[in-house]
């Protein structure tokens, strides 16, 4: 019942920090301001933060099927990106909103609520594969993440300075540094670990009232057909295929089970920061957030019965 109660917080403050934002927007002499310098420090401070904790905190030396939850994380995201790609080919709309379509169908939220819903259905026996699944998601999240926004831009960049602001994006260079640090068996002392914590929780719902901001800068939802192809394929195709893929890979339940709980999740929160930072068009991606974790919440119902 506790584990129950706190996925019912989670969930609140989810919404509860998004309409902060967008109230916080209504505000015209600071809206703009505000937003420039929560993108900075999420894109600049936070997110390397926890794009480099995040590689450094797990132990994959001890989970056995290491590999093929990685595999299995690559197959979550571009399985949507290939077929949100098919659907847009030919479609007349502007490449800044074709690119946070993409963005968001193929990055997933990874951890804010798969880790409580995993406690809940599965158990505490499931974390490790959410570790590894979060390392592989932000590898991409910083590679092909960062150049599939800059291809989409709408800031105009030549091919030179999309190759520069690429290459020294800042998640980018954290996931870099990240691997560097893993490869030499660095690791930070103990006492880092409440400063990394902190560090997660402030970035998850500041990036919560980024999404709001973003939302409420604009004159409306841009709510449209495309929103809910992005929303089916990512919550309801992908899960699908990827769970008929699981029958046939062997896993233990428990990995199997966690597999299938990311692959059922909504567009990460961070793609909106992305899509604002790199030119693409922010509003879109906060609204696919928005509606794909609003339509998540009947399928959390459901879970008991989808779990083997």
């Amino acid at each position: 019942m506790q584990i129950v109660n706190e996925l019912a917080i989670r969930l609140a403050l989810f919404y509860v920090f998004i309409a902060f934002g967008f109230l916080v927007s209504r505000v015209e002499r600071i809206k703009k301001p505000l937003n420039k310098w929560v993108t900075f420090a999420l894109i600049n401070i936070m997110m390397p933060l926890i794009i480099i904790d995040t590689m450094l905190s797990a132990a994959p030396a001890s989970l056995y099927e290491l590999v093929g939850i990685a595999l299995f994380t690559v197959l979550i995201h571009l399985l949507g990106f290939i077929l949100m790609l098919t659907i847009l080919r030919g479609k007349e709309i502007e490449k800044s909103e074709k690119g946070s379509h993409l963005l968001t169908v193929t990055f997933n939220n990874g951890i804010f609520l798969p880790l409580p819903l995993t406690l809940i259905f599965i158990g505490e026996i499931g974390i490790p594969v959410i570790a590894i699944y979060s390392i592989s998601q932000m590898i991409l999240l910083a590679t092909l993440g960062t150049f599939m926004a800059a291809a989409y831009s709408s800031n105009g960049d030549n091919k030179g300075g999309m190759i520069k602001k690429v290459l020294t994006f800042p998640p980018l260079i954290a996931a870099a540094i990240g691997l560097i640090l893993l490869l030499s068996g660095f690791s930070f002392p103990t006492e880092f670990d409440s400063f990394f914590d902190g560090n997660g929780i402030v970035t998850t719902y500041l990036a919560l009232f980024a999404v709001g901001l973003s939302l409420g800068m604009q004159s409306k939802i841009k709510l449209s057909r495309l929103s809910y192809n992005t929303i089916a394929i990512r919550q309801f195709i992908v899960p699908i295929v990827v769970g008929i893929i699981l029958l046939a890979a062997g896993f233990s339940a428990v990995t199997r089970n966690v597999i299938l709980l990311q692959a059922m999740m909504p567009p990460a929160v961070f793609t909106v920061i992305y899509a604002s930072a790199l030119g693409l068009d922010a509003e879109t991606a906060a609204t696919n957030i928005t509606l794909g974790t609003i339509l998540l919440l009947p399928v959390v119902l459901l879970m008991p019965w989808i779990f083997i």
